[in-house]
C-alpha cells in the first residue's frame, strides 16, 4: 500500500489552450488540513510567489494524529518556473522527503528541446516533453491564470517518476463550507475506468478558481479530502 503521503501535493488540473487571466496574483499563502475517515491525518502548508515572469511554489506537509507516530519529519515539494500567456511554465520540480536522497524525486524542463528529465530511485529517465506540462505543485495554481474553464479539462503532469495524461470533466457548481468561509465552486472529477482511483476537485470562483477542496481514492479503499482553512491570495 503506498503510504499518505505520496499523495500530498498530487492535487490539480491543468487546462489547455486557454489563455492567461488578465490580472494573475502575485503572493499566495494557503493551509490545508487532510482527513482520512474524517480523522485528521496531516497539515499542507503552501507559499506562492510571483515577481514579473517568474515564480516560485513551495508546500510543506507534515503528518498528525496517529499517522504521525510513523511519518517523521517533512515532506517538502518546490516548483520554479516561469509565468507565460498561457500560465505556468516549470522549469524544475524537487520533493525532498528528508535525508534519504534515494527517496528523493525531480524533474527537469527542458522547453527549447522539448526534453523532460526525471531523477527517482538513484535513476535518470528522459521522456518527450508535451506542450502544457505541470508538475504536481504547479498543478494546482495553474487555474489561476486561465480565463476560462470549460466542461472537459485536459492535462499532462510530472511527479519525478513518470509523466501521465489525464482528463477532468465538470459535475457542476456547488457551495462548499470550509474552516476558511463558504466558497461558491466549480466541481470537477477525474475521468477513470473501474477499479482506478477516483479524484475529486473544487475551485474557488470568487477566489480565482483556487482549489479548497479536494479528495482523492487510496488503494486500501479509503477517500481522502484535502481541505482549506487559511487563504490570502493577493
Amino acid at each position: 500500500m503506498k503510504t499518505f503521503f505520496w499523495l500530498l501535493g498530487l492535487f490539480g488540473l491543468l487546462g489547455l489552450n486557454y489563455p492567461a487571466a488578465a490580472a494573475p496574483p502575485r503572493h499566495i499563502d494557503a493551509t490545508y488540513s487532510l482527513t482520512a475517515a474524517g480523522q485528521p491525518v496531516g497539515i499542507d502548508q503552501e507559499t506562492f510567489a510571483r515577481s514579473g515572469n517568474r515564480y516560485q511554489i513551495e508546500s510543506i506537509s507534515h503528518a498528525v494524529g496517529l499517522l504521525a507516530l510513523f511519518h517523521k519529519g517533512n515532506i517538502k515539494l518546490t516548483s520554479v518556473g516561469t509565468v507565460t500567456a498561457f500560465g505556468l511554465k516549470p522549469l524544475r520540480f524537487e520533493e525532498d522527503r528528508g535525508p534519504d536522497p534515494r527517496r528523493a524525486l525531480a524533474a527537469a524542463f527542458d522547453w527549447p528541446t522539448q526534453t523532460l528529465t526525471m531523477r527517482h530511485d538513484g535513476k535518470t529517465e528522459r521522456t518527450r516533453l508535451p506542450a502544457g506540462t505541470q508538475d504536481r505543485l504547479s498543478l494546482m495554481y495553474q487555474f489561476l491564470f486561465m480565463s476560462h474553464l470549460g466542461p472537459t479539462l485536459r492535462f499532462a503532469m510530472t511527479s519525478g517518476r513518470s509523466l501521465e495524461h489525464y482528463s477532468y470533466h465538470l459535475v457542476g457548481r456547488e457551495q462548499v463550507a470550509t474552516p476558511a468561509g463558504t466558497f461558491e465552486t466549480l466541481h470537477y472529477a477525474k475521468d477513470h475506468a473501474p477499479g482506478e482511483h477516483g479524484f475529486d476537485v473544487w475551485l474557488a470562483t470568487t477566489q480565482d478558481n483556487f482549489p479548497v477542496q479536494l479528495e482523492m481514492d487510496q488503494s486500501n479503499g479509503m477517500r481522502l479530502r484535502q481541505t482549506i482553512t487559511r487563504l490570502s491570495i493577493r
